[in-house]
């Protein structure tokens, strides 16, 4: 026998040992009266934290797992809109609130998502493009109620920002359809 076929045969064993350790641990742990209540109660343990989340409204753990802005990052409601002379804070603010309202959505906070739709669509230098899609993209059901949250964010930023921040909005999406 040859040294090589005789490595190649020590490491066949050798894995053929490890592989039947694993299988007769695993079979062991398996049958183990106690295995099957203890996967039953951490799955109810982990529900139920899961539960006690989204009913306390802490949104904060999901956000910082998924790289997601913090909830109330840029809210038009609290009165906080980015510089709107500043394009690239608006861009950021644009981004965050698309990411945050498709999140929100995804994990069913409709209310909350569709909010943050809106603020995104009021900065938007084309909301006329952006609603397109997403009326081509939602379903009517979320779409409707998505126009009217609109309309209340448009009515909200009119009224919180300075009638100057006000027309630079408007001349910038006027602008930007125009280069279209």
């Amino acid at each position: 026998m040859s040294l090589k076929s005789l490595i190649i045969s020590s490491l066949c064993t050798a894995t053929a040992i490890c592989l039947g350790y694993c299988i007769y641990f695993d079979r062991k742990r398996r049958n183990d009266p106690e295995y099957k209540s203890k996967v039953h109660r951490r799955r109810a343990r982990e529900q139920l934290e899961q539960m006690e989340l989204h009913r306390q409204g802490n949104y904060s753990q999901q956000h910082q797992q998924q790289d997601l802005p913090p909830h109330h990052e840029y809210v038009i409601r609290s009165g906080t809109l980015p510089d709107v002379t500043d394009h690239a804070a608006l861009e950021r603010y644009f981004l965050n609130e698309i990411k945050l309202g498709d999140h929100l959505i995804s994990q069913g906070h409709m209310d909350e998502g569709l909010g943050h739709l809106a603020n995104a669509i009021v900065v938007c230098a084309q909301p006329d493009a952006l609603i397109q899609m997403l009326q081509s993209t939602l379903p009517a059901k979320i779409f409707r109620p998505l126009m009217q949250k609109l309309q209340e964010a448009q009515l909200q930023t009119r009224a919180s920002i300075p009638s100057s921040s006000s027309a630079f909005i408007e001349s910038h999406q006027m602008n930007a359809t125009a280069a279209d």
